[in-house]
């Protein structure tokens, strides 16, 4: 099992929105609920949904010693996953249901059903897959910089750095973006980047989805774009 930790690095986040991709979600109210294949629809929603979360719920110790120490790729999903399912927990959600065949996908790929999970649990539909999206994705992610959505249409973008699995991401765009995280545009209470991953992830429109991840000496980079339909 590889080894994650090359040197300490901690994970910093930035997202990107564009033709009004922030706006918040109505609490309560699910739209249509798709899946992708392998990913099952997820429970009917049972909590309101939150585009916001009160506070920030930053990563326990064990998740920082699997994750950002010198853990194996599977105890940091393990890890990660726990965190997790606390959060859901705490949201009134159950656990995030992954699709049969997770382990195999590639990184790009488990970031989409990641999110995915994230949304049809919430009743909001899946991200279909996009090849143009993955590409744009990917020249955000060599760029350094949050990808950039095709004009004329509502879209939003994630980059990270320094988590070592999709999963470990997730954890930090959707429960750890509050003032004090790694979110670099949420310094103060009030901030409009707090919580934008979060937005992004659970925007309320249908659309498709790119992802990209590369693994640079100082750790992983991953970036998620997400287009509405039109």
């Amino acid at each position: 099992m590889p080894i994650l930790s090359r040197s300490p690095v901690r994970p910093v986040m930035r997202a990107l929105g564009g033709a009004g991709v922030l706006g918040l979600l109505v609490a309560g109210s699910p739209g249509p609920t798709a899946a992708l294949a392998g990913l099952a629809s997820g429970p009917p929603v049972v909590a309101p949904l939150r585009a916001v979360l009160p506070r920030r719920l930053p990563p326990s110790a064990a998740f920082d010693r699997a994750c950002l120490g010198s853990g194996t790729a599977a105890a940091c999903n393990a890890a990660a996953l726990g965190a997790i399912d606390a959060a859901r927990r705490a949201e009134g959600y159950g656990p995030l249901p992954l699709p049969a065949g997770f382990s195999s996908l590639g990184p790009a790929g488990q970031l989409l059903a990641v999110a995915n999970a994230e949304r049809t649990t919430r009743g909001l539909p899946a991200f279909g897959a996009s090849a143009v999206l993955d590409r744009l994705a990917s020249a955000g992610a060599v760029a350094g910089a949050d990808p950039t959505g095709p004009d004329g249409y509502a879209w939003g973008s994630n980059i990270a750095w320094g988590y070592p699995t999709p999963l470990a991401a997730d954890y930090g765009w959707m429960y750890d973006d509050g003032v004090g995280s790694p979110n670099v545009a949420c310094r103060a209470a009030g901030d409009p980047g707090c919580w934008g991953h979060r937005r992004n992830i659970l925007a309320p429109w249908p659309g498709t989805a790119g992802g990209a991840a590369l693994d640079r000496p100082q750790g992983w980079v991953y970036a998620e774009l997400f287009v509405a339909s039109h």
